[in-house]
């Protein structure tokens, strides 16, 4: 009958747009950990080696400096992120658009 026919086209589109949902869920999250580990790894890499720096060579680089830096360098990345975000929704919003 129709309504098996219906059943059956509805079930195969959910079911469709649920995989195509998982691996959306799943490319994002491993793209947020893998952006927010290297935010991080940097970010430490940089008090570490500056901090460094400072303590050794304190003509060199003053902790003054080094808290001038980290602060610069979060800005920076703050708008990297609000564009990544940007460029994130507009991606997704074509894509709803199909």
């Amino acid at each position: 009958s129709t309504e098996g026919l219906e059943r059956s086209k509805y079930q195969s589109s959910t079911s469709r747009a649920l995989n195509k949902g998982m691996k959306d869920a799943i490319v994002g999250g491993g793209t947020y950990l893998t952006t927010n580990g290297l935010d991080l790894g940097a970010g430490a890499l940089i008090l570490w080696y500056g901090g460094t720096v400072a303590m050794q060579e304190p003509d060199q680089l003053s902790v003054g400096e080094l808290v001038t830096f980290q602060l610069y360098w979060a800005m920076i990345n703050s708008g990297y992120k609000t564009l990544n975000s940007m460029l994130n929704n507009f991606t997704r919003a074509a894509g709803a658009a199909q």
